[in-house]
């Protein structure tokens, strides 16, 4: 946790405490368990009571906390919210920001796609992620312009590369090394994989194909 989000929220908690609640905390230490589980409960039943008060006599918006941002960066919230998520919201939290990286990342390329499909007009492009993917990429490799989808296989599912044809994007997952992984990405129907042993993928694929 970085300074900037632990002053955020030393700055709300002072906001709406008292140099008497803080001493209460300063307190709760030198108590027995018994005691300190019925101080706890007290000191926050103060800071209720000072919000609520604090709330009727200060009726406009709240700005002494933390400077308002200018312009949401959900980028950088997700950030600053990981540190307080357990293991599993983590994960729900990192998929979030994945999904707006792509975003930022496809906004980016946007005006150097145009300029080299004006050049290339018949040249595909594709959407080249990390592993874990991007949630509904079908919808944002077309509404960006991407012909393509270039996943990791770790996090991939069948429904997602159903959902990438649907979508009319072609699938092309890396790094396919076990035969395993081959056959799973030919059963799922995957247009095409990258890997550093071609020449035996490319000799399954045939010998595949020749037994149909």
């Amino acid at each position: 946790m970085d300074s900037n989000e632990h002053n955020k929220v030393i700055a709300f908690d002072t906001l709406f405490s008292t140099n008497h609640i803080a001493m209460l905390k300063i307190m709760l230490p030198y108590m027995d368990n018994q005691a300190q589980k019925s101080l706890a409960v007290y000191i926050k039943f103060l800071e209720l009571n000072y919000t609520l008060d604090f709330y009727k006599k200060h009726p406009h918006p709240v700005c002494g906390c933390m400077e308002r941002e200018a312009t949401p960066d959900f980028i950088k919230l997700c950030g600053e919210l990981l540190p307080y998520c357990t293991e599993e919201e983590k994960k729900s939290l990192e998929q979030i920001r994945n999904v707006f990286q792509s975003m930022e990342m496809y906004k980016e390329m946007s005006k150097t796609m145009e300029m080299m499909k004006d050049f290339m007009p018949d040249m595909k492009t594709g959407a080249l992620v990390e592993n874990g993917g991007i949630a509904n990429a079908g919808y944002y490799c077309k509404k960006f312009g991407f012909e393509c989808y270039h996943p990791g296989i770790e996090g991939l599912t069948k429904e997602e590369v159903e959902l990438c044809h649907k979508n009319g994007i072609e699938v092309n997952v890396w790094t396919i090394n076990n035969m395993d992984d081959l056959e799973n990405m030919y059963e799922w129907g995957c247009d095409g994989v990258i890997t550093n042993y071609p020449d035996v993928c490319k000799s399954w694929l045939e010998a595949k194909k020749a037994k149909r």
